[in-house]
């Protein structure tokens, strides 16, 4: 906290900072340093002037009340002797305006961080004041303390803010936002095109991660639905959302929800494939990957996760016509579903496992062959 321990108490009228560190604070805090400079000035004001007003309030509503505080110090300065003018009213009817500026949409919102530049003549008419009152008044121009993690909250934030007016998220935005809407063709190439610029992006670069991750579960759900080719281009979603993965250990973590989507993209393929022999082929790949996802979900007690994964894995034993394995994967998802309370689950699961026996019960009673 910025302290006043280095000059006696009873000279010191305002809080004041330098103006670097007025404006770089307001800027990296998006403008909290502002009513930090005003909370802390109504605190001095409440102690000298022995008032019963409300320094938080009055510094939370700042674009309020400022006209009173440029003012007070308006008033200060010109009975220390000095000549700077701060134009109290003009000067708070154009910080309420440029405060308000703040409620506009992107990227004009950020025209509302210049009202740290309307302090200014104030702040520094309030350094004058001290300065007359104690020639060793303290200057506050060094950044510290909490000032510092400040600092680092707003410079996240702010690139935060940075990163979603990018026409990378942007183009993500509106492509989740058709999808949801129905129209899959044009979000498909709103995500194409958000994939495209993520991928020339060195800054916002991992942004294709994301991107990826999230086409590629929109199109696993629309080839689910849909007798059309959106597996394969998920498929490479998901080979790449893997490889990167790869690369970047510290994600790890998802690879294996990205590795039973990958599964699911050569199960669904098979659904439509025309030919037997590539159909038996994609199933065994679709058994072999979902396998190689559920050893690591267990590892990452991804239970929900595990569960689905074992479902895929019976209706992929069952499409390639062994009910035996399907039924033995599905009473592990079963299991799960009791086991940890996924009731939304349990009711699907317990039905296609009493299929599953159904159909096995009558394959033995016509004694048809199964595929083994």
């Amino acid at each position: 906290m910025d302290k006043f321990s280095k000059t006696p108490d009873d000279a010191i009228k305002y809080f004041t900072a330098s103006t670097f560190k007025l404006i770089f604070m307001s800027i990296v805090t998006f403008g909290l340093y502002n009513i930090y400079w005003f909370y802390k000035n109504w605190l001095v004001i409440k102690k000298f002037e022995n008032t019963k007003i409300m320094p938080f309030w009055r510094a939370l509503f700042s674009s309020i009340f400022a006209y009173f505080m440029f003012k007070r110090i308006q008033k200060s300065a010109k009975n220390s002797g000095s000549d700077l003018s701060i134009f109290p009213v003009i000067t708070a009817l154009a910080y309420f305006a440029v405060e308000a500026l703040g409620h506009l949409p992107e990227p004009y919102w950020f025209l509302y961080l210049f009202s740290v530049l309307l302090l200014i003549p104030a702040n520094a008419a309030a350094t004058k004041v001290n300065q007359q009152a104690c020639s060793e008044s303290y200057q506050n121009e060094k950044i510290k303390g909490w000032n510092w993690l400040a600092v680092f909250i707003g410079v996240t934030l702010l690139s935060l803010n940075i990163i979603a007016s990018t026409p990378t998220f942007s183009l993500f935005l509106e492509a989740e936002e058709l999808y949801e809407a129905g129209d899959f063709e044009k979000s498909r190439e709103k995500y194409s095109k958000a994939i495209k610029e993520a991928s020339k992006s060195t800054l916002f670069g991992f942004y294709e991660y994301e991107i990826r991750a999230s086409y590629g579960f929109m199109l696993n759900e629309l080839s689910n639905k849909t007798d059309s080719d959106y597996f394969i281009e998920s498929r490479q979603q998901f080979e790449w959302i893997i490889e990167y993965l790869d690369k970047n250990p510290e994600l790890i973590s998802t690879k294996a929800q990205a590795i039973t989507q990958l599964a699911f993209t050569y199960q669904q393929e098979a659904a439509y494939t025309e030919s037997e022999e590539e159909y038996y082929q994609l199933l065994e790949m679709a058994y072999k990957i979902y396998k190689e996802a559920a050893q690591q979900l267990e590892v990452n007690q991804d239970w929900r996760v595990l569960a689905s994964t074992f479902y895929n894995i019976g209706k992929t034993s069952e499409w390639y016509g062994d009910l035996d394995e399907a039924i033995k994967w599905l009473e592990k998802a079963v299991e799960i579903d009791k086991k940890y309370g996924f009731e939304e689950n349990l009711k699907e699961d317990s039905e296609y496992l009493i299929h599953l026996k159904n159909e096995r019960e009558k394959m033995l009673n016509t004694r048809e062959p199964s595929y083994i």
